[in-house]
Parts: C-alpha cells; structure tokens; sequence
C-alpha cells in the first residue's frame, strides 16, 4: 500500500518513483512537501474558479461550475509542476514564478475580498446600479417621448382629415356615376362608318368611404402603438435596472472593491486586505521558495548527475559521428 502512495505521489509531483528507491527518507519528505504545497494551491484556485463562475461567468449549471474550478485547479497543478521538475536552481525561471505568483496572488486576494467584503461592494453595488438606471432611463425616456410626439402629431392630422372625409360621406353616401359608350349608328353616303356616343347613370358608393377606412385603419395602428409605448414608459426604469444589473461585471465591481467607501475606508480594511494579499502571496511562493531555498535533496541530486552523466556520454559520441 505505502509503494502505491510513494507512486501515485510521484505521478502527481513528476518524479521518478524507481529514482526515488534509490534516495533516502529525506527525499520522500520533500516529495511530501511539494505534493501539500501544490494541493493546497489547487485547493484553493479551485474556490476561487467556482467564484469567478458562479458571480462572473453566471454559470448557473452547478456541475459546470465544478468544471471551472476543476481548470483552474489543473492549470496551477501544471505551473506548479514545471517549477519543481526543474533540473537545478534557474534564476530566469524562478524569476519568472515569483512575477506569477504576484499577479496571482493580486487576483486570488481580490476575489476572496469580494466573497469577504460582499455586503459593502453590494451597498455600493445599488447605488451605482441606480445611479447608471437613472441615466438609461433619461435617454430611453426622450426616445420614446419623442415617438409618442411624432405619433400624437400624425394621429391629429388624420383625425381631422377623418372628420372632414366623415361628413363628406355622411352628406353624399351615394353618388351618380356615369358611364360613357360608342356603337356603330350607320354608314353615310359616302360608305363611311358613322359612330354613337350614348351614356348611362347609376348611383354608386361614395369612394371616399374606401378612404375614410384607410384613414381610420391608420389611426387604430397610431393608438396602438401609442398604448404600447406608454406601458412601455411606465415598465421602463424596472427595465433599464434588471439590464445594469446583469451587465455589472468583474471591472465594475473592482472599482467598487478599491474605491475610498470598501478597502480604502480606513486603516483597518486596508491593513486587512494587505494582509489576506500577503497571505495569498507567501502560499504560492510555496513551492517556488522550497526550491530556491532549502537544501537540495538526494533525489535532485541524483537527476542533476545523472543528467550531467548522459550528457558526458554524448558529448564522447558525437565527434566519432562526425568522424564517419
């Protein structure tokens, strides 16, 4: 059981189980070391990636929300690694981590703040949402203000042209209409053909009747479209504020976390979040410190020379192989 723990540690670090026979206890501590430290960070990124789902990403699936987290934890778990298989101490690299480890640390400390100051961002969070709804809603406001007034105007002028179209048809419902024809009346002396003009009346219906219900069709459109707009107006501010709430993203609330009313208060949120940055920083720089700075084990020493060893036999190969 102890030898598939020593194996499944070593999957999970990258080191060579069969390498690791060969080294003392001391070497098996490290392996411990670095396996609790990377853990621990992917503990840890995993929380902070089922956060940044769950309030930024608004991923409302809980099994994807896990998946999240789960990436998260898998890309720390990857950087990690490549830190500690490292053959040797490289300053570049180290370098390079220690940058990493800053940007997250900032980031990681910044969403915990945002879980810890949560109802203080929220206060905020309602002013500037009410604050942005009062503006949308100004704009949104004159839009339709000025439809409704295009519409008002347009609905008065065919009233009026329906009043007068009205009391035409009224008086004259009816009218004559009278239908002109030719027929052929006979031939003159000559042989020509002589043609009849004849012509007929009957009453019809008046055609502006046709155009009286063009016109009121037209304002039953214009009198719907007016209620719409006015049910539209009074909905409209709880519109525009559903909409800033859903468009408040991980930006808006920064500004809010690190403006003078959240952290930078008082003294006492500005040394507290100072302090939950500093834990942050000092917990990835885990890994990266116990490589810089304790002793070198067995095991690295063993890689290191058995590294240089293959290196040596190389190097005693290649120039007979340019020789042939």
């Amino acid at each position: 059981m102890s030898n598939v723990w020593i194996r499944c540690l070593c999957a999970f670090v990258g080191w060579d189980c069969n390498v690791l026979n060969e080294c003392s206890a001391a070497s098996r501590k490290t392996l411990h070391r670095y396996t609790g430290a990377i853990f621990l960070l992917m503990l840890l990124w995993f929380y902070i990636g089922y956060n940044m789902a769950v309030r930024y990403f608004r991923i409302e699936n809980f099994w994807s929300q896990l998946a999240v987290g789960a990436v998260f934890s898998l890309i720390i778990w990857i950087i990690e690694r490549q830190i500690i298989l490292i053959v040797g101490k490289n300053k570049a690299i180290t370098g390079f981590r220690i940058g990493l480890a800053a940007i997250m640390a900032l980031l990681g400390a910044t969403i915990i703040d945002q879980t810890l100051f949560g109802k203080d961002i929220d206060a905020q969070m309602a002013q500037v949402i009410e604050q942005r709804t009062d503006e949308q809603f100004e704009y949104r406001k004159r839009i339709i203000d000025n439809e409704l007034a295009q519409n008002q105007k347009e609905l008065d002028s065919l009233e009026i042209r329906a009043s007068v179209l009205s009391d035409e048809v009224s008086k004259r419902p009816m009218i004559k209409s009278t239908t002109y024809n030719r027929s052929v009346a006979g031939v003159d002396s000559l042989g020509n053909v002589v043609m009849a003009t004849g012509y007929s009346e009957q009453n019809i219906p008046n055609p502006k009747a046709k155009d009286l219900d063009r016109v009121n069709a037209r304002i039953d459109n214009i009198r719907n479209n007016m209620l719409s707009l006015n049910n539209k107006h009074q909905a409209l501010r709880d519109e525009i504020r559903i909409e800033t709430k859903n468009n408040i993203g991980l930006l808006s609330e920064l500004e809010i976390t690190f403006s003078k009313k959240v952290i930078f208060s008082s003294l006492i949120t500005i040394v507290f979040y100072f302090g939950v940055f500093g834990f942050f920083l000092l917990i990835e720089l885990l890994v990266v410190s116990g490589k810089m700075f304790s002793k070198t084990c067995d095991y690295e020493v063993l890689i290191e020379r058995q590294q240089a060893r293959k290196i040596k036999q190389i190097e005693s190969i290649l120039p007979v192989a340019d020789v042939k």
